[in-house]
């Protein structure tokens, strides 16, 4: 039987310089949720995904996983795996060192098996890492504009991948492409000015 995961994120708050980037961050959600972070560039996204995976210290944070608070930041990649916007793999790597065919076989991917993840396109490295994260067993998933630089068909595919992945995760994501993420959303939110908004639907 599927096990229900939960995240709960509370009063977070993260300053710069005497710049408050983020103030009184909350966010919940459950297995099944894809939440859309959406804002203009500079407003705090990948500060949010960095924080959350422990890779930034904020000024303070409330956060409970499964029921359990979370006090320790080493300890939460336990629970969240993080697709980050640069590129991660080593350059000796092959595409079938990271992928399995399967995961592959309906995209134009499938032929290329043996090449070198830096000869491909730094938009489909992007795509590879992201199918690479959401097949990692965290029970959250942090997307960092998993959409981006990759073409209209891949971008197709991986809507379909992160829907079937959400089915036993929670999946957060930050992307400019509407079109794409608003298919897939089951909530959006907006962070303007440090605050994190749930947006209505005519927004």
């Amino acid at each position: 039987m599927d096990i229900t995961h939960t995240l709960s994120v509370d009063s977070l708050s993260y300053t710069v310089a005497n710049k408050k980037i983020l103030h009184a961050v909350y966010l919940a959600a459950i297995t099944g949720d894809i939440l859309i972070i959406k804002g203009r560039n500079g407003t705090g996204k990948s500060t949010l995904m960095k924080i959350l995976f422990g890779i930034i210290t904020p000024d303070f944070i409330y956060i409970n996983i499964n029921n359990k608070v979370i006090t320790n930041k080493r300890h939460l990649n336990k629970y969240i795996s993080y697709k980050p916007q640069l590129i991660f793999f080593p350059k000796h790597l092959k595409l079938k060192d990271v992928i399995s065919p399967v995961e592959i076989e309906q995209t134009s991917f499938a032929q290329k098996m043996n090449t070198k993840l830096d000869h491909l396109s730094s938009g489909e490295q992007q795509f590879i890492q992201t199918l690479y994260v959401l097949n990692l067993p965290q029970p959250i998933c942090l997307l960092d504009e998993p959409f981006a630089g990759i073409s209209p068909l891949l971008q197709e595919f991986l809507a379909q991948v992160i829907k079937q992945k959400a089915k036993h995760k929670i999946i957060l994501l930050t992307d400019h492409n509407a079109d794409i993420v608003n298919t897939i959303a089951t909530k959006t939110l907006h962070l303007e000015n440090g605050v994190l908004k749930e947006k209505s639907s005519n927004e």
